[in-house]
């Protein structure tokens, strides 16, 4: 590589080095912080600021820059909480309820199997035994109602600051 090139290649790269950071500016000016994010967004803009968060963290720890790598741990966990908080909002849930209905135990969503699903006005309703559907069937409506009420997690508030 000649010397030219070599001038080139480092304008180019501080060019770069100088749009990322305005460019994640210009994001934030755009969208007021708390303002919802649509899958789009995550994916075109979120998402890629993980991964570059991560790649820098795993450059300053191979430097022994532990307080940089930090720095960009921290910056990429505040990211994953954005990505977090969007796909809660728009993914539904597996099953209406975090509790069991009837035992009050904690329901672990991936690893319920179907025996222990029932349908209840529109919803699945997960049991964290063989012997809790049979106890939901034997159940009114109304004493159905109340319990999976009691059996569904708080919604979680969006603050906005």
């Amino acid at each position: 590589m000649t010397t030219k090139q070599y001038i080139h290649l480092s304008v180019v790269v501080a060019l770069v080095a100088l749009a990322l950071p305005l460019a994640q500016g210009w994001a934030a000016i755009a969208r007021p912080k708390g303002a919802p994010v649509t899958l789009e967004q995550l994916h075109v803009e979120q998402l890629p600021l993980i991964v570059q968060a991560l790649k820098a963290s795993h450059t300053a720890v191979e430097m022994g820059q532990k307080a940089r790598a930090l720095a960009e741990l921290n910056r990429a966990q505040d990211l994953v909480t954005v990505v977090q908080r969007t796909v809660a909002l728009k993914v539904k849930p597996r099953y209406a309820n975090t509790v069991c209905p009837i035992m009050g135990s904690k329901i672990d969503a991936a690893h319920v199997p179907n025996r222990l699903v029932r349908k209840f006005n529109g919803q699945k309703i997960a049991f964290c035994c063989a012997g809790c559907p049979d106890q939901w069937v034997k159940l009114s409506t109304a004493q159905k109602e109340v319990k999976l009420a009691k059996a569904k997690s708080p919604p979680t508030r969006q603050h906005v600051h």
